[in-house]
């Protein structure tokens, strides 16, 4: 089962990894004929083969209906009517609620009501107008991959509601889709009991696993202290209501008149009992894949007891993990797969191996937080570029308090009584007192970065060496696997040389500058989670200048957030009293941008050409236009100067404006690009940052001609995502690494 299992996963990756899917004719060629070998000639070896083709063939075949249900290009932008049933609890906050709506005819949409309120019930029908558009995420090293997200969970595209057509609630049935029903009746019962209660939304996760009611502040505690596995219902929860149940069935099996049991015996009716249970739950909890592992493996021990034949914990992991391919192939796209059957891998090879389970149950869970943290310090960091230092402690207190007191006084709680759900957020607060205790005095997370996965599989095989049985020599020169983990670098710098990289942060601007021991930004983009995940990402650990050309929200968005995490960075904007005015709580004081102004670090030169003074309203013609000069390789970064601003910069500095790189002014639109303009800074290379499908048009067509013209090599953000040079004038300019192109995967769209 072993390696039947590891063969159709391994196809099931390669088959994930394509730029585009294979055809079924010839794979299905191939299967027949290794299917007539193996009969002939039955092998291990053709088994093997079998199952990897399997792998790649049935994931081939899930992808292709799964692109088969996109949104065609055509239809984006446009009104449409559309009717069909909401599909999931909608998420409502103040000015909106968002939720799934499933359609026949253009399948599932994710949609967002403004002004709704809270009073949308799943299973409803709905006609109204809406608005789509089709997924393309921010591609840069680090940022969440929605493009992927959208793919695996099938939803087609994403939109608004038309408010200014008429919306008609066709029919309101409570028997359209009863367990969606159940859960979101079950969230309002909890949101009413708990309302006020700063953690409700951990109860509600905990009980029917939806999570859209937890903040960005509580996510902040449960990462920063390796605890938010806890929010993900998975064997823990699953197998103590399966053990409930197992433990429920049994006593009322024994309350029946013995006739009963000479047909079925106690045993199995617990054994009916946790299945019923289990599934019940996992049903509750809307069967995410952690769930789907769980409760696979809850069921196939049952099976052993009713069936009265030993399954070993190895046989149910690697049957669980052979079902959900075969159910969901696409799972192998989402981290929590990777995580959930990480975590119980690394438990059942540590178990069996150095670290022996005692009889002492905080013995046993102190080894089980070792192994882990351990087990999983390379997938980690490998996913998020960081791990949490403190999560074996956070671990050894959280898992048993929230399994056992927690869960269990939710669960009854929001079946049962009031009175039981405040019982368990009382427990949750308690030990959130301690979560955040724990976060606030020590080192919480360790941030690193793997560069590339030859040493994510050393540090792996390290982990297998470190955890291996008794009598494998020299287990703990396992560690030395890690050291490429600090040693290796993506990019070594010298003295002279920098790297610019022109983020893909939508309708926007951002944009990092690296030498050898600086770190500069020139704008933040329009909002949080881009600039500071990409830094993580590439390795870096501190910024030493923020440049902002000018305060509108597409270029600061993300500014404040950069500023709270290195506070004793360099702010300088065009206009500084702007910033007080958007950010009267920021403790950095920001400098005016002006033109003379320059400095030099690490060989590479800095200087400031535009504005000279603030004299016009116009804030995008005081944008700081910044040049980069790395021995004879240059860049130039414009903002959002308009024609005003390029006839002067023409006039007063001429040919400084020469670049080999040229940042496009004002994401090409008409107000921008003057031919002369063009021609002076005269760049082999130009970069449009802009944003898919923004409702500006940019870029113009005729400003790409103009450029395309002279002879420009034009790169954009949405087509290209990130965009990177190395300058260094001991080599010509290379053209560059774009993140988009480079991580391609066949469901990312190719085209504008």
């Amino acid at each position: 089962m072993f390696s039947i299992t590891i063969s159709f996963l391994i196809g099931n990756v390669i088959t994930n990894t394509l730029t585009q899917l294979p055809s079924i004719l010839p794979l299905a060629i191939m299967l027949l004929v290794c299917t007539v070998i193996a009969v002939k000639i039955p092998t291990r070896c053709s088994y093997l083969i079998i199952s990897l083709l399997l792998g790649i063939t049935w994931t081939t075949i899930i992808a292709n209906s799964q692109l088969e249900k996109r949104l065609a290009p055509e239809l984006e932008a446009v009104p449409l009517q559309v009717t069909g049933t909401i599909s999931s609890i909608p998420g409502c906050g103040q000015r909106s609620c968002k939720f799934r709506f499933s359609t026949q005819r253009h399948g599932n949409l994710l949609l967002r009501w403004y002004g709704i309120g809270k009073n949308l019930q799943v299973g409803d029908e709905w006609q109204f107008t809406v608005r789509l558009k089709r997924e393309h995420y921010n591609a840069n090293p680090g940022s969440f991959d929605t493009e992927t997200y959208f793919f695996r969970e099938g939803i087609a595209a994403s939109g608004y509601i038309d408010l200014r057509k008429p919306r008609v609630l066709l029919a309101s049935s409570k028997w359209s889709q009863p367990i969606n029903r159940l859960r979101q009746l079950l969230q309002n019962k909890i949101t009413l009991a708990l309302q006020g209660k700063l953690l409700a939304g951990l109860i509600i996760a905990l009980v029917i696993g939806e999570k859209s009611a937890i903040t960005p502040e509580l996510w902040q505690v449960l990462q920063d202290t390796g605890t938010a596995h806890l929010m993900a219902i998975s064997g823990l929860h699953v197998g103590l209501v399966a053990g409930f149940g197992f433990w429920i069935f049994k006593m009322l099996w024994r309350a029946l008149p013995r006739r009963y049991l000479l047909r079925i015996t106690v045993l199995h009716m617990g054994a009916i009992g946790a299945i019923v249970f289990a599934l019940s739950y996992a049903l509750l909890a809307g069967f995410a894949v952690a769930t789907q592992r769980a409760c696979i493996m809850v069921l196939m021990f049952m099976a052993s007891i009713l069936w009265r034949r030993l399954i070993s914990a190895q046989q149910s992991y690697f049957i669980a993990l052979l079902l959900v391919l075969i159910v969901d192939p696409l799972a192998t796209l989402s981290a929590g797969f990777w995580l959930s059957f990480a975590a119980v891998g690394v438990i059942l090879y540590g178990a069996t191996g150095r670290l022996q389970i005692t009889n002492k149950w905080w013995h046993s869970l102190g080894k089980m937080q070792w192994l882990i943290f351990v087990g999983l310090l390379p997938l980690s960091l490998a996913i998020f570029n960081k791990t949490s230092l403190v999560a074996p402690i956070a671990n050894a207190v959280a898992i048993p308090w929230v399994s056992f007191l927690v869960v269990p006084a939710a669960l009854l709680g929001a079946l049962g009584p009031d009175c039981i759900l405040q019982f368990s957020i009382i427990m949750l607060d308690i030990i959130w007192i301690f979560l955040e205790l724990l976060n606030g005095i020590a080192l919480p997370a360790w941030q690193q970065y793997i560069p590339n996965v030859w040493v994510f599989l050393c540090a792996v095989f390290g982990v297998i060496w470190i955890l291996a049985p008794r009598g494998i020599p020299c287990r703990y020169l396992g560690l030395l696997c890690f050291l490429p983990i600090f040693l290796a670098s993506s990019v070594v710098l010298e003295e002279g040389e920098a790297r610019f990289t022109l983020l893909d942060v939508g309708q926007g601007l951002a944009a990092v500058i690296a030498t050898k021991n600086h770190i500069l930004v020139y704008d933040a983009g329009p909002r949080d989670g881009i600039v500071l995940p990409f830094l993580v990402a590439s390795g870096h650990k501190q910024v030493d200048k923020l440049v902002l050309s000018h305060p509108d929200q597409d270029h600061i968005g993300g500014a404040y957030t950069i500023s709270k995490k290195f506070p004793e960075l360099e702010i300088m904007i065009s206009d500084p009293n702007a910033w007080r005015q958007k950010y009267p709580e920021s403790k950095v004081v920001p400098q005016s941008c002006r033109a003379g102004q320059r400095w030099r670090w690490d060989g590479v030169d800095f200087i400031m050409l535009h504005p000279v003074n603030i004299i016009s309203k116009k804030r995008n013609e005081h944008s700081c236009v910044l040049k980069i000069v790395a021995g004879d390789k240059s860049v130039l970064l414009t903002g959002d100067i308009g024609i005003k601003s390029e006839q002067e910069l023409l006039l007063r500095v001429g040919k400084q404006l020469t670049s080999d790189i040229l940042v496009v002014p004002h994401h090409g639109s008409k107000t921008s690009s003057l031919t002369k303009f063009i021609r002076q800074v005269n760049p082999l290379y130009a970069l449009i940052p802009v944003g898919y499908r923004n409702r500006y048009g940019h870029p113009k067509k005729d400003i790409v001609m103009r450029y395309a013209a002279e002879n420009i090599k034009l790169f954009n953000s949405v087509r290209d995502g990130a965009i990177s040079f190395i300058l260094s004038s001991k080599q010509k300019l290379a053209a560059p690494e774009c993140y988009r192109i480079e991580n391609l995967r066949y469901w990312h769209a190719t085209s504008l």
